[in-house]
């Protein structure tokens, strides 16, 4: 569920990407990545605090001690992956869809050699820390390409910033504004 926030926030992104000139996207995209980084983090850190129960709940009390470790392993991994594909929506805007390839492949290799290393050891955990460690290798990579491209620092990117909460308190009274917009003019809506 964590994902879905890095899924909607690149789907969007892309388009909107492709039609800005080459500036405006490298203004865009580190705060559009640091901040889907930020949100994801503490979606997972929600997760990981509701999943005592949530697993309970939806699968049983003998899920719980199997579950909650590998479900903790992936969360590393599932944060980094929100930054690898907010980045990978700026290298396909920029034409270079190949470095997005790149860290796809780059990602399955590390994830089936750590497989075939861990799972023997480890089992469901082995696996959970396999696929963790190779979302943070994917988002090395894309890092690198990212810098090469936009020639920007990569901690802007992954890294907040005390100025971006402008941004949430310009969001914020956008919404109000079109809250109030539909509550003053019911009869378009209907």
């Amino acid at each position: 569920s964590v994902w879905w926030i890095s899924s909607a926030v690149s789907l969007v992104m892309l388009p909107r990407l492709t039609a800005m000139t080459e500036e405006e996207a490298q203004e865009v995209t580190p705060l559009v990545a640091r901040n889907t980084v930020l949100i994801s983090l503490i979606g997972a850190v929600g997760v990981i605090a509701v999943s005592p129960i949530a697993i309970q709940v939806l699968f049983g009390s003998e899920f719980y001690p199997e579950a909650f470790l590998p479900l903790v392993l992936l969360m590393p991994g599932v944060v980094a992956a929100s930054a690898t594909r907010v980045l990978g929506s700026y290298l396909f805007s920029q034409g270079r869809i190949v470095y997005n390839t790149y860290a796809t492949f780059i990602a399955l290799g590390v994830t089936i050699a750590l497989d075939l290393i861990l799972i023997p050891l480890l089992e469901v955990e082995g696996a959970a820390l396999a696929s963790s460690i190779a979302y943070v290798i994917a988002l090395l990579a894309t890092l690198h390409w990212y810098r090469k491209v936009s020639g920007q620092p990569i901690s802007d990117a992954l890294i907040w910033h005390p100025g971006d909460r402008e941004h949430y308190f310009r969001l914020l009274r956008r919404l109000r504004g079109a809250k109030a917009a539909i509550v003053d003019t019911p009869d378009r809506i209907a």
